[in-house]
């Protein structure tokens, strides 16, 4: 058996404020991890990061098993930049050569929405030009009101349902990407696929400190920027250094691109790690 922790799922409810912890659904998911982890033979986790932790956990406490980390990955012949595309989305959005800053998934929850917003408010004290382009399966109005609660008008944000086989181009249109997650310990497990896909797609991004392996990814590879703190100087920080980073606009889409597909390709990363997992374990069998 090989128990794939896409995430913690006990801990993400909580930390989302679903669940309470040491409520009835939280004791029953943990109840049942133990026993999966007793069970297993193998494990997938995410991220590095969480693996010194889960490890130790019941189940796992002093017993070998098989263990990758194997990330969120892209299908880089799906998720690429295409600019073709590029020119015909940023024409469709009257976008000519402003600075696009793109979020693309749902929001609330463990996603923090205003905190990207007030991120943006002072990414446009520096660049006048900057765009907001929100890609969300969400109620528009949720955007709106995040929107105008900060005195920005609706030419400098654009609010899109974009189906999945549209996301790529989007994508494309774009200049950086933002995800900025509630902190907490499950956070430690994730892998934003959004930010997989921003890379795939020849985008830095930005991201809050805590994040899976992001901040190493951000550091190590120079990919992007990282907050460390949610307030108006440290969005000033990393807005001005981010800036001189994009100079090199078509520099920063190789780079990225050069990064997904050494560590998130779908074929080259994922498949090749689970098979490597289940080698081992049928070896070890």
């Amino acid at each position: 058996m090989i128990f794939d922790v896409r995430g913690l799922m006990a801990e993400e409810y909580v930390d989302a404020e679903h669940w309470r912890e040491g409520g009835l659904p939280f004791r029953l998911t943990k109840r049942a991890e133990r026993s999966m982890l007793r069970a297993t033979d193998g494990v997938v986790t995410l991220t590095e990061r969480i693996w010194p932790i889960i490890k130790k956990w019941e189940g796992l406490r002093d017993r070998h098993v098989a263990h990758q980390v194997i990330p969120c990955c892209a299908n880089l012949e799906v998720f690429k930049f295409d600019a073709e595309a590029r020119a015909r989305r940023r024409e469709e959005l009257n976008l000519c050569d402003r600075f696009t800053l793109v979020y693309s998934g749902s929001i609330g929850g463990w996603y923090m929405t205003d905190k990207m917003a007030d991120f943006f408010v002072e990414l446009l004290k520096r660049r006048t030009d900057a765009h907001f382009l929100w890609l969300t399966p969400a109620r528009r109005e949720l955007i709106d009101d995040l929107m105008s609660e900060r005195g920005l008008s609706a030419s400098q944000y654009t609010v899109l349902r974009a189906a999945s086989a549209d996301v790529p181009s989007y994508l494309s249109a774009s200049d950086a990407g933002i995800a900025f997650y509630k902190p907490g310990f499950s956070k430690l497990a994730t892998s934003p696929v959004k930010v997989t896909e921003y890379l795939a797609c020849g985008l830095p991004f930005v991201i809050n400190a805590g994040v899976g392996d992001s901040d190493e990814l951000v550091t190590r590879e120079r990919v992007g920027a990282m907050v460390r703190d949610f307030n108006a100087e440290e969005y000033a920080r990393v807005a001005e250094g981010w800036m001189h980073v994009m100079e090199d606009k078509e520099g920063a889409r190789q780079h990225a691109r050069e990064v997904a597909r050494r560590l998130f390709d779908l074929r080259g990363v994922g498949l090749e790690r689970y098979a490597r997992l289940y080698e081992e374990v049928l070896e070890s069998d």
